[in-house]
């Protein structure tokens, strides 16, 4: 018998399928060695994992092919694996020049020593370039690290009985709470920067609290709401519709232009889920 997953054939054999009916098996093992199955979630993995060795493996080609320009390069010296080694070994490379130029200058000291300031400058370029590449990827993966903290925390503190998408209260959150991470956790903070307190012990107020006291002020945030003190974020009672004009002035208020990516998504999220006139 022929299986057809996903658009890829799998033939087995029909005692086997046979043999698991009348043994009222759980489960057939089938072994094929021309279909590969993954789940989803393992799929992805291995994709991202492929993306980012790629472009490790992209990198250290691309600083062996400078390095054997330069005629720096030992096979089977791994310089070319890590940022730090390559600057380590231009840095080795740049003293050793300077050493023998100073040797070498013979009758002509002035004139190798102008050339040889000349390739110093170039080198010094190229160890700033890369050391500027490194505090750059630090610095951007420092704010993936926040910005995931942030996002999980805030998901993690809206209920599910709001009535716009968690990631639109998201968007909504971060303008209304404003955040800092200290030690990998999110705390609100005043328009003065600093954390919220309690005022009558001081202790920093928790981020969960500060949403619970959001949808508390806010209650037509969520489902069955029948309207409270909600100002200017309300979007109307129980069954009724947030206007054009309503929305485009939360939306500015987000900092979200008009036909901007974010405002458009918004849009449609809110038309799709009924709670915006169009």
């Amino acid at each position: 018998m022929k299986i057809t997953i996903n658009g890829a054939m799998l033939e087995v054999d029909n005692d086997t399928i046979k043999k698991a009916l009348e043994e009222n098996q759980e489960a057939i093992e089938v072994k094929s060695d021309v279909l590969e199955v993954r789940t989803k979630e393992d799929f992805e993995a291995y994709t991202n994992n492929l993306r980012s060795e790629s472009k490790t493996i992209g990198e250290e080609i691309g600083r062996k092919e400078l390095f054997k320009e330069l005629g720096v390069y030992e096979e089977g010296s791994g310089a070319q694996k890590s940022i730090e080694q390559s600057v380590n070994l231009l840095k080795s490379w740049n003293q050793g020049n300077v050493e023998k130029a100073i040797k070498d200058s013979g009758s002509e000291p002035d004139k190798q020593v102008k050339v040889l300031q000349k390739d110093i400058d170039t080198l010094q370029n190229t160890i700033a370039t890369i050391e500027g590449e490194r505090e750059k990827i630090k610095s951007q993966f420092n704010d993936y690290k926040i910005n995931d903290i942030v996002k999980s925390t805030i998901l993690s503190a809206i209920p599910d009985t709001t009535i716009l998408p968690k990631d639109d209260m998201v968007m909504i959150l971060k303008s209304k709470i404003p955040t800092k991470v200290e030690d990998g956790k999110v705390i609100p903070i005043g328009s003065d920067g600093m954390p919220l307190k309690d005022p009558r012990t001081l202790n920093v107020l928790s981020y969960s609290d500060e949403v619970k006291k959001f949808f508390t002020d806010n209650p037509t945030y969520l489902k069955g709401a029948s309207g409270g003190a909600g100002g200017d974020d309300s979007l109307g009672g129980v069954g009724s519709k947030q206007n054009l004009d309503e929305f485009i002035k939360e939306m500015s208020e987000l900092g979200y232009a008009p036909n901007s990516e974010n405002f458009n998504e918004i849009r449609k999220e809110r038309i799709k889920s009924g709670t915006l006139a169009f």
